[in-house]
């Protein structure tokens, strides 16, 4: 996946995040569905960080624990699970890792042009 591509799941993941209605619970499995989700684990590994490999992968096991259930993730079935504000925390853990991609994204382009 380029970065161009993963900017882009990211992008969607922050917009459903931030625009789609209902509260925190409801809007993090769109924002799984549209974006977070559909970043497979080896693009993450890709760009060269084993923090943030190891941060993706156990934010993915934390939105999978959850069963599906019908017309839901298993992300809704993890969240559904969780106290608000661990739903409120892991927000802020997807958040705070799509800076960190975006910042690492950011740092490899400007050294990869030196």
């Amino acid at each position: 996946m380029s970065n161009a591509f993963l900017s882009k799941r990211l992008y969607r993941t922050e917009d459903a995040m931030l625009h789609e209605y209902g509260d925190l619970r409801e809007r993090l499995p769109i924002a799984y569905d549209n974006g977070f989700g559909t970043i497979g684990f080896e693009e993450i590994e890709n760009l060269g960080s084993s923090d943030l490999a190891q941060q993706y992968k156990r934010l993915r096991i934390k939105l999978n624990q959850g069963k599906k259930t019908a017309g839901d993730n298993a992300a809704a079935g993890s969240l559904a699970t969780m106290s608000y504000n661990e739903v409120k925390r892991t927000a802020v853990e997807i958040t705070s890792m799509i800076s960190s991609v975006r910042n690492w994204i950011d740092y490899g382009s400007k050294e990869g042009k030196q």
